[in-house]
């Protein structure tokens, strides 16, 4: 007896019901959705402002991007026109021998698994972290925001092509 493997799932295309129902015209939470103010402490506040992109170059517009860090968390739909995310948190701090950094998780509709990155801003120590330095050279500028102001930074996510995000293996529980 061979047991047959089930079709894969993807996390859409209700995702945004159940995690963004404000974003579908679903009034909930006080028109806030759950993670779209920043939790964190008095920390200097930063914007992050990104798109993804798919490996047609066009932008994903139902993306959901999860950004934790150790400060705190925050959730963004992406704009359903121009696919633009926008986190609203605090500048992260090193920790544990790590260079400050944002963990992003996407989710989307065709993605079967949440894919997996992080997101360093450009400054100190970016030669010295354990994560970064596995990565080739090349592609390390992949994993770093473009500061626009002081307070403001921005990002792309390439999905596939020769400019294709670094994507990190998570291991299961």
């Amino acid at each position: 007896m061979s047991a047959l493997q089930s079709g894969s799932q993807t996390a859409g295309p209700y995702l945004h019901i159940g995690l963004g129902p404000n974003r579908i015209d679903v009034p909930m939470y006080g028109g806030r959705d759950l993670g779209s103010l920043p939790v964190g402490d008095a920390r200097e506040r930063i914007e992050l402002v990104g798109q993804v992109w798919d490996g047609e170059g066009a932008p994903c517009t139902d993306v959901m991007v999860e950004v934790t860090q150790p400060e705190g968390f925050a959730r963004s739909f992406a704009d359903a026109r121009t696919g633009v995310w926008t986190v609203q948190t605090v500048r992260p701090a090193a920790v544990d021998g790590q260079a400050p950094h944002f963990t992003l998780w996407l989710a989307a509709r065709g993605i079967n698994r949440g894919l997996w990155t992080r997101l360093y801003l450009p400054g100190a120590g970016l030669v010295d972290d354990p994560a970064l330095v596995q990565v080739p050279p090349a592609r390390r500028v992949t994993l770093v925001a473009r500061q626009v102001d002081p307070h403001r930074f921005e990002h792309e996510i390439r999905l596939q092509g020769p400019d294709e995000t670094v994507f990190f293996e998570m291991a299961d529980g």
